[in-house]
């Protein structure tokens, strides 16, 4: 509590390190396995509002969607093919997915894995084929704010990003999301920053 009431005074606003020291202070702590334990749900949201809005929604909404960053209709969701992933129009139905949580990898950072209840709960998973599928084995993610959006990486190796948008990698009206290495990931922005909405309604 102490640090939300200091991250809203006008002095530490404009102090760029403070504010910096404060946000990772709350970082650490929802890092802790039990702070969703220990708190109460008004001061979770509080934390929770403090980090980068795309963020903060993977912590306090019911049900997100991924939407692309460069195109306000295509979200990613299951193809009707045999378990592909695909960018396609906004159906809040298929594109809602419940977001799982486990905190510290090895690196102290948040792991997050994507199920989806109507395509009986699977899970979003890259594979090292290049492809994006949903799986029945939960698959961990990092999600990384980058600008004008997040990135998506496989939370094993940080190695591969979760992308969309490429006609190469069409197939008719199928447009299927793809795997690149993370270390292309300026060359390929638009097609690999995603945007976190709130589908809880």
């Amino acid at each position: 509590m102490a640090n939300l009431q200091l991250l809203n005074r006008s002095e530490v606003r404009i102090n760029t390190s403070a504010s910096t020291i404060l946000m990772d202070n709350l970082r650490q702590l929802i890092n802790r396995l039990n702070f969703t334990l220990e708190e109460d749900y008004s001061l979770l949201v509080k934390v929770y509002r403090q980090l980068p809005s795309e963020i903060g929604l993977l912590f306090i909404a019911q049900k997100v969607c991924l939407r692309k960053a460069n195109n306000d209709n295509e979200y990613l969701y299951e193809c009707s093919g045999p378990l592909n992933m695909c960018t396609k129009t906004r159906n809040q139905e298929y594109a809602s997915f419940v977001v799982k949580r486990q905190h510290n990898d090895a690196n102290n950072r948040t792991q997050f894995a994507f199920q989806n209840p109507y395509w009986d709960d699977r899970y979003l998973e890259l594979w090292t084929d290049g492809n994006v599928y949903s799986s029945s084995n939960i698959y961990w993610l990092h999600v990384m704010p980058v600008q004008d959006g997040v990135a998506i990486y496989d939370a094993a190796t940080s190695t591969s990003m979760i992308c969309g948008g490429d006609p190469a990698h069409w197939s008719g009206n199928l447009h299927y999301a793809y795997v690149l290495r993370a270390e292309d990931f300026d060359a390929h922005r638009d097609e690999c920053t995603w945007i976190i909405e709130d589908c809880s309604y």
